[in-house]
């Protein structure tokens, strides 16, 4: 079956088909694993702690891990949250909380 497109008509199928393309493989890249593993010298790298940190900071339960024999592993995302964690609020964020603290109590 031969179709018979002008030029123009063409274009616009062929940009469409490219859009197409493009936003699936933007929706394909935004779609982080969700349990990737991570060996101590991965987690090392993440944190910016030299190896034998890690494994320090493993055994004193400071960071979630599992064993597989003789080797540890990290969840890419458990480390992330143990970042988060340690974060400290800025001045603005500590001052907003309590600007809403204080207008709530306003409203007794």
């Amino acid at each position: 079956m031969i179709l018979n497109f002008n030029t123009t008509e063409f274009a616009k199928i062929v940009k469409e088909s490219m859009r197409e393309v493009m936003k699936e493989r933007e929706l394909k890249g935004s779609e982080a694993p969700t349990e990737q593993l991570y060996t101590a010298k991965d987690a090392a790298k993440l944190l910016d702690l030299t190896v034998p940190t890690i494994y320090n900071k493993a055994n004193k339960g400071e960071l979630p891990y599992m064993r597989r024999s003789k080797r540890i592993y990290f969840l890419r995302e458990e480390l992330i949250e143990h970042l988060k964690a340690g974060r400290k609020k800025s001045n603005a964020e500590i001052e907003r909380e309590a600007y809403v603290k204080k207008m709530e109590g306003d409203d007794d």
